[in-house]
């Protein structure tokens, strides 16, 4: 019994220091955790009011950076651009602007990896991509220009930007040797452009290097063929020195006979002749033509030039007649049928039409 009293008191002891220890836990948690929402919450104020010093931020550096724009200061909105790349680098609109910045004021470097860092963001950026592919061929990085030009440059609308891109892709081809690639971007650049000086001129430069290119391949594979004489006679045309040209255009013809334009060619130099002789030769030349294609307009033409010369009234209409029928879209029509006597010569010359070979060359110079 005594040892049951004392029990007891002491489960009553122990259950009393139990619930106040339990208390004093409970309590010391709820502390914790009021701390822990303390510094949450605070934390959170202080998230938020760094987002809006950072938007704010944004908003000025912005703001000066339109205003020296406007001012035609960019050297004075770089840096501004800068700030706000720094604050948001996924900002997408400071990242391009800084790059294309960067790009006009000659920093090459600089502005590639901006331009790169706006096209991860927004891969639709055709003309920051075109902007990137000249930086990149300017500072050496050829293959990447390359892929990058050639990307964006089906996808550009505004004028200077594609003449631009076009030029650079241009260079990028001739430099390595592809004559072919730069041949058809020039090509495409001349449909949409065909009156810009600078893509004439590339034309010529790409054209003739073709030209070039292939002459001396032709030199090369068949240096004593038909063909390389008619290319040397071309050549030696161009330079003025026609009686070479003509001995060139006869060696031609003494190698082929058959080979086609060949006698309208040499005509032609004939008929521009002061000689003579030559230019009876050339009336020979011009059936040979015939001879050789039946449908030869431009050597009917020359015919009828030559009968017209002659007074040969019916002659000169037939010539003309049979050369509307091969050409009727030239819109040229021959003259009138001529009464049986007492015409005056017709003058098919002066009418000559411009056909799919270009204008004739009854205009050509005398220079023999």
């Amino acid at each position: 019994m005594k040892g049951q009293r004392l029990t007891l008191p002491l489960l009553s002891l122990y259950w009393t220091r139990g619930a106040v220890s339990f208390a004093t836990m409970r309590t010391k948690h709820a502390i914790r955790l009021l701390r822990a929402l303390f510094f949450f919450f605070a934390s959170l104020h202080c998230v938020a009011q760094s987002l809006a010093d950072r938007k704010h931020q944004m908003e000025l550096h912005s703001d000066r950076a339109q205003e020296f724009l406007k001012q035609n200061k960019p050297e004075l909105a770089i840096p501004e651009f800068r700030a706000m790349v720094a604050l948001d680098p996924n900002n997408v609109d400071a990242r391009g602007n800084l790059g294309v910045l960067l790009f006009f004021q000659g920093d090459y470097s600089a502005a590639i990896p901006q331009l790169r860092a706006a096209l991860r963001l927004r891969p639709t950026l055709w003309r920051m991509q075109a902007l990137l592919g000249m930086a990149e061929r300017r500072t050496g990085s050829s293959q990447s220009a390359l892929a990058d030009l050639e990307k964006a440059l089906p996808k550009l609308r505004e004028e200077q930007i594609q003449i631009d891109a076009g030029m650079e892709l241009i260079e990028i081809h001739t430099a390595a040797g592809d004559l072919d690639k730069a041949a058809a971007t020039v090509s495409a650049l001349r449909t949409l452009y065909p009156t810009n000086t600078d893509v004439l001129y590339a034309s010529y430069r790409i054209y003739s290097d073709l030209a070039g290119e292939a002459m001396l391949s032709l030199s090369l594979v068949a240096p004593t063929s038909a063909r390389m004489h008619q290319v040397m006679a071309h050549e030696l045309e161009k330079h003025g020195d026609d009686e070479a040209a003509i001995r060139n255009y006869r060696e031609a013809l003494k190698l082929d006979p058959k080979l086609p334009g060949l006698h309208f060619e040499l005509a032609e130099m004939l008929n521009a002749s002061s000689v003579a002789a030559e230019q009876q030769e050339a009336e020979g030349e011009y059936k040979a033509a015939l001879s050789v294609n039946q449908f030869d307009e431009r050597a009917e033409f020359r015919l009828g030039d030559i009968s017209s010369r002659r007074g040969d009234v019916q002659e000169a209409y037939a010539h003309y007649s049979r050369a509307v029928q091969f050409q009727p879209n030239d819109g040229w029509t021959p003259p009138a049928p001529p009464p049986t006597s007492g015409s005056a010569p017709c003058t098919g010359r002066q009418d000559a039409p411009r056909t799919r070979h270009g204008s004739w060359r009854n205009t050509r110079s005398t220079r023999r």
